[in-house]
């Protein structure tokens, strides 16, 4: 569905969006307003128990400390997939029996996944995030990226 200028500008103030710009920006703005919106929704709608953390404490401070280093390593931007590659290449933190599964897990990543889903989950719900940003790329292909704010 394509709209006109007027029409995405009133969807701008639908949204509490600046309402200045070009066609290209104020898509932008809509865009990035959806996408921020779902994002919110994903996070609140994540399953009570990775909310309540039944996960041991020791291992999600030693996945924060690994993700906090490398953050800091590479200067304060990072990429998911550079995050991913990073647990990937490190060990898991042998605490505990991993929630009491079967699975041998070998990397801080597959510890990651196992006990949050994935890097955004433990993101949200795990990290301090409130001195950083989480920005999505505009096609969504290439994950998102982790910013210092």
């Amino acid at each position: 569905m394509k709209l006109s200028v007027v029409a995405l500008r009133d969807k701008c103030r639908e949204n509490e969006l600046p309402v200045s710009g070009t066609k290209a920006t104020l898509v932008e703005r809509i865009v990035g307003k959806m996408r921020k919106d779902a994002a919110n929704n994903f996070v609140s709608n994540i399953p009570a128990v990775i909310k309540q953390n039944k996960v041991n404490v020791k291992v999600t401070e030693y996945l924060v400390g690994l993700i906090a280093d490398y953050f800091e390593e590479v200067g304060g931007v990072v990429n998911s997939r550079d995050i991913g590659r990073t647990l990937s290449n490190a060990k898991a933190s042998g605490v505990g029996d991993n929630t009491n599964t079967n699975t041998n897990v070998g990397s801080a990543l597959q510890e990651l996944k196992l006990h949050f889903g994935g890097v955004y989950k433990f993101l949200v719900t795990e990290f301090d995030m409130k001195n950083y940003e989480i920005e999505f790329s505009e096609s969504g292909e290439d994950g998102f990226m982790l910013k210092r704010r």
